[in-house]
């Protein structure tokens, strides 16, 4: 039988405070990073917690190593003071929470208790739409991808729009309303299915939308948390099988989040020097950030045969990686722009919907014929 819970610390007094607040279920004490990682080889668990005493830089820097490899487990950190920065770091390494040492008996219990419920219902997937520049096409891309695998898998899908600069999504889907994802990254305590359902407006019966806070109040959007990106990450996954996340305009420490929570990254750019540039550098940085970029798929959006450069081959010398390209069809992306409808639905037919087939088959690989689609 698997062990409920891991706990990484060499002080033998966090280890009895613990063990304290689980009597007969008391954790697997490892006393340092390797000795974790070869537990949870043997024997996964879907949480451990962490002490970053007495050295949490190094400490860190392992938990980074560790949520990268075994992406199933939720991990928590402990630390004498959990400030704002501190909180920070641990997200960026890929904690999952942060609780004080001193406040173990009263912290710690609920949150085990959150996301070892969580950890037994977010069957969902997550998909992350990346943006190498303003303009490349990316939210037409995230809607028309979450519009596919409605379609493919006949199960619903969330999509949620990140980008607080303008929250194209709901302009391009004609969407109000008065609440969104802003909403549900503040309700960091009580993060779950339910709070994503109130929060999201319905495109479609089995197709819903957490709204950008600038589609809500433009003049004044609400800030993002994004250290609870995690949060609403798991909460996604409980809301519905499949969520993309068009996350046009993101930190770089989200972006890191994003990659490390998704079954697949997109990153989208055109065919120009600087796109090809920013892209290279993007996948740098999610590198330093000690982020696996193995799932990260560079897109080549309005991609067509004539251009001279650069080219396909350019993209990939420059980035390491073979880009995937999806057609330059104007026409069929303005239509759907001018009838508010994802490009499956307003132009089921054309190049551009079946390059994006063809990206959700990487994902869901059901073959879908081409069809009408079905209205809101």
């Amino acid at each position: 039988m698997n062990p409920a819970l891991y706990l990484l610390t060499s002080d033998p007094a966090v280890a009895r405070d613990v063990a304290a607040l689980r009597p007969g279920t008391a954790p697997v004490t490892c006393r340092d990073a390797v000795a974790l990682s070869a537990r949870l080889n043997e024997a996964p668990a879907p949480l451990a917690l962490v002490d970053l005493e007495p050295d949490p830089q190094d400490t860190l820097a392992s938990l980074a190593g560790l949520a990268a490899r075994f992406p199933e487990t939720r991990f928590i950190v402990l630390c004498r003071e959990l400030t704002a920065e501190a909180l920070l770091a641990a997200m960026q390494a890929g904690a999952r929470h942060g609780v004080r040492r001193d406040a173990l008996a009263t912290e710690l219990p609920p949150v085990l208790q959150r996301l070892g419920a969580q950890s037994g219902s977010g069957g969902g997937r997550v998909v992350s739409v990346l943006s190498a520049s303003g303009g490349c096409g990316c939210t037409t891309i995230a809607i028309a991808l979450a519009d596919v695998l409605r379609q493919t898998t006949q199960s619903q899908v969330l999509l949620v729009d990140l980008d607080a600069d303008y929250g194209a999504a709901a302009s391009y889907l004609g969407l109000k309303g008065s609440y969104g994802v802003s909403d549900v990254l503040a309700q960091a305590g009580s993060m779950d299915a339910q709070l994503v359902r109130s929060g999201a407006c319905r495109y479609d019966d089995d197709f819903h939308v957490l709204l950008s806070p600038a589609a809500i109040n433009p003049s004044d959007p609400a800030p993002l948390e994004w250290t609870h990106l995690p949060g609403l990450l798991d909460a996604a996954r409980g809301f519905a099988p499949w969520t993309v996340v068009d996350a046009s305009r993101v930190p770089a420490a989200a972006a890191a989040e994003l990659v490390r929570g998704s079954a697949l990254t997109l990153l989208v750019m055109e065919l120009a020097v600087i796109d090809i540039r920013t892209a290279r550098s993007m996948l740098h940085g999610l590198e330093a950030r000690g982020v696996s970029v193995a799932d990260v798929l560079p897109v080549a959006n309005r991609w067509s045969r004539k251009q001279a450069a650069p080219t396909l081959q350019d993209a990939r010398d420059a980035l390491g990686r073979e880009p995937v390209s999806v057609a330059n069809d104007f026409p069929a992306a303005l239509r759907a722009l001018n009838h508010g409808e994802p490009v499956p639905r307003s132009a089921p037919r054309s190049d551009l919907c079946e390059d994006v087939r063809r990206l959700a088959a990487r994902l869901a690989p059901r073959p879908l014929a081409a069809t009408n689609g079905k209205g809101r």
